[in-house]
């Protein structure tokens, strides 16, 4: 079984370090498991950046910049956090993990990085 974990973060929120967890987890008992993120934060050499070079990581700033610029216009009216997820800059549908996943875990997937499509 392939497992392919995606997460804004590998640390940080809650959400970044539990599928760090899970992940890590799931290699111990030997399953092919890999992790996507979106702002890699540790040295864990399996865990794998959405970018890959410079002028994709500065595409990723400016898709969080954006969507969170979104985000903050929704705020003056509600009382909430609320992500419109307009601006994503990875698309899993194209990376290798990803379609050769038998399982697809997503956590904190705001902040520009993937969009619902």
């Amino acid at each position: 079984m392939r497992v392919a974990h995606l997460s804004q973060t590998d640390a940080g929120a809650g959400a970044g370090r539990a599928a760090r967890r899970i992940h890590r987890s799931l290699l111990a008992m030997g399953v092919d498991s890999c992790m996507i993120v979106g702002e890699k934060r540790t040295t864990d050499a399996t865990i794998l950046p959405a970018f890959r070079s410079p002028a994709s990581r500065f595409i990723a700033r400016i898709c969080q910049y954006f969507e969170a610029k979104a985000s903050r216009q929704g705020l003056a009216a509600q009382h909430y956090f609320f992500s419109p997820a307009r601006f994503g800059y990875f698309k899993p549908a194209h990376h290798r993990h990803v379609q050769a996943a038998d399982v697809l875990c997503l956590y904190w997937i705001n902040g520009g990085f993937i969009t619902p499509e």
